[in-house]
């Protein structure tokens, strides 16, 4: 077995609670750098430690070892915080609803081994919790149209969202955020974190939510195999409890059947999520699935969009930039011919624009 193929062995060993299958010798500086590129490090670390145990290097097991005990670490300080945060917005009658990380965490068999990130936590009443969260947190760290951030801690961060999400195109945003709003309204998913009850989405609404998500990163910075993992795990824990008429009218409405179908199949093939588990599953799209998990393995989390980004010259910073965009180019073409050309020709004149400081609305790309 190739290191790729001991890689994702390994990651649906992991993400499935299973023992791994694996042959060959293992290459562990390749499969840390596999694992790390596409932020499941932990899934991977558990994985190897079960089926390899005590047969490894003292030094190697205690490094998987250090990983699998931080990210399990990492996983009760989010969840003390979320507690703590959501049960004082609510003791100001501040609703408050998990988007995404810990609530999907809370999805997968071994919650635990998903490696962890910032917390979102949307509001309705942005106004009344902001105050509360600076009370709580202190000084925003960060302030955006759509979310204010704070520091928690050594490592951690909070969002808090005024907006699930904000389309570019006027006509979508306005439908989207009425389908946001009920979805973040009304029948909403419990999951127990710290001991105590959080909401997150409607369950119809959270799958749809978390694919537009995945899509947008694909498109714009790069992605990481860890948000795959995010959606088919969500996929998996509610089969047969999503609304299918709904979610097919919004992704049809929103451009998203396709995308959604091609996805479902590289879900498939790279994570051994059953076909049934994914609605509108569509096996003739396989062979662009494959290319996705392609796509997947070269391109990982946004560390090529990443390139020369703190970097003091303009010019290499510009042209990272430029080899990050035809990279993805080259890769998404045989998947999403449209998209690609889309995306490209705007990721280049949003570029020009701001080279010449003329200033344009941020496509993704910086």
């Amino acid at each position: 077995m190739t290191s790729t193929e001991i890689y994702l062995e390994l990651l649906r060993a992991g993400l499935w609670n299973r023992p791994a299958v694996v042959s060959g010798s293992v290459k562990f500086a390749e499969l840390v750098e596999l694992a790390r590129h596409q932020n499941t490090l932990p899934t991977v670390g558990k994985a190897i430690l079960d089926k390899l145990g005590d047969k490894l290097p003292q030094k190697t097991h205690d490094f998987f070892q250090d990983v699998v005990q931080k990210c399990e670490k990492s996983h009760q300080a989010a969840n003390s915080v979320i507690a703590y945060a959501t049960q004082e917005l609510a003791a100001e009658d501040i609703s408050s609803v998990l988007l995404k990380g810990q609530g999907i965490a809370s999805h997968y068999p071994v919650p635990t081994i998903r490696q962890a990130g910032d917390i979102d936590l949307y509001v309705k009443d942005f106004s009344r919790a902001r105050a509360v969260m600076t009370r709580l947190f202190g000084t925003e760290t960060e302030v955006g149209s759509k979310h204010v951030t704070y520091h928690v801690g050594g490592t951690l961060d909070i969002e808090l969202h005024k907006y699930t999400e904000v389309l570019a195109k006027e006509s979508q945003n306005a439908e989207y955020q009425r389908i946001s709003d009920k979805g973040t309204s009304e029948d909403l998913e419990l999951v127990r974190l710290d001991g105590h009850f959080v909401n997150t989405p409607e369950s119809t609404f959270n799958a749809f939510y978390i694919f537009h998500h995945l899509w947008h990163h694909f498109i714009g910075m790069g992605i990481g195999m860890r948000q795959l993992c995010d959606w088919a795990m969500f996929l998996h824990s509610h089969k047969g409890k999503l609304d299918e008429a709904r979610l097919g009218e919004w992704l049809e409405s929103f451009g998203l059947k396709d995308a959604w179908q091609v996805f479902g199949c590289a879900a498939v093939q790279a994570l051994a999520l059953p076909s049934e588990d994914v609605p509108f599953y569509d096996a003739s799209k396989a062979r662009r699935g494959s290319r996705l998990v392609d796509f997947f393995l070269v391109q990982g989390d946004n560390r090529a969009f990443k390139h020369g980004r703190h970097d003091q010259s303009k010019l290499r910073h510009k042209g990272g930039s430029l080899r990050f965009i035809h990279r993805r180019l080259k890769l998404m073409f045989p998947i999403f011919p449209g998209k690609a050309l889309l995306q490209y020709v705007g990721d280049i004149k949003n570029g020009l624009l701001k080279l010449f400081k003329a200033g344009t609305p941020n496509l993704g790309l910086e």
